[in-house]
């Protein structure tokens, strides 16, 4: 005695498989740039935490502590300790010998990877904005924009740095603003951009979507250069 089975049929099968490709076709774009918005605003969190570490660590171990750029060896780990003119990534160090550059004393803390060697994709950006220029970047060169620091106090400092990486530091009047998003495509950066501002205490302030979509907000909207 035979028993009735059901099941599906060849057709139904191929009906099925062929609404699930439409389908994926339809959600794929979507899920895409979902993939990569929470990608920057991943790296974002970690550039934010790694400044939030570097205050604690100041008053925790009574030394000055800067965040600068590092280059990335291909194992991941950070090279030239604010020597790097390349965004590969940043770090935060205790300077425990204070002589205003990194070395064997000094304590490494954490490190952020933003590009590795053989692929950068993720496009960083470092300004200086002044409240007496309508928070417009200042203009300073490429090599004094991009660092910053805690002293032992928990006060924020704005970090010059030569190619020698020989650090000098002065107090932060106006806010640094920090832009992390994608390379490529152009026609996304704004779109992905996730935008950190520092006061000249360190507070931070993490930017909304629509603050950095807004032309008006000078603070925090995404400007080409």
């Amino acid at each position: 005695m035979y028993s009735n089975q059901k099941g599906f049929t060849l057709v139904e099968l191929m009906v099925v498989i062929a609404i699930f490709a439409i389908m994926s076709l339809i959600a794929y774009p979507n899920m895409s740039e979902w993939i990569a918005e929470r990608r920057i605003a991943n790296k974002a969190e970690q550039m934010a935490n790694l400044f939030r570490l570097a205050r604690a660590e100041a008053v925790r171990i009574g030394v000055p502590v800067y965040i600068c750029p590092v280059d990335i060896s291909d194992a991941g780990k950070p090279n030239n300790y604010c020597k790097s003119s390349q965004v590969e990534g940043y770090a935060a160090f205790a300077d425990k010998n204070k002589n205003n550059k990194f070395d064997d004393e000094d304590i490494p803390l954490r490190t952020v990877v933003l590009n590795v060697p053989s692929r950068s994709s993720m496009r960083f950006l470092f300004d200086n904005l002044d409240p007496a220029l309508n928070y417009n970047p200042v203009k300073s060169s490429a090599e004094q924009a991009r660092a910053a620091g805690y002293m032992p106090n928990g006060s924020f400092v704005r970090v010059n740095y030569q190619q020698q990486g020989v650090i000098t530091s002065s107090p932060a009047n106006g806010i640094i603003k920090i832009v992390l998003t994608d390379k490529q495509p152009q026609n996304k950066q704004k779109s992905r951009a996730q935008v950190l501002l520092f006061d000249g205490s360190g507070r931070l302030q993490t930017c909304k979507k629509s603050e950095i979509l807004d032309p008006n907000n000078k603070k925090c909207t995404f400007l080409e250069k």
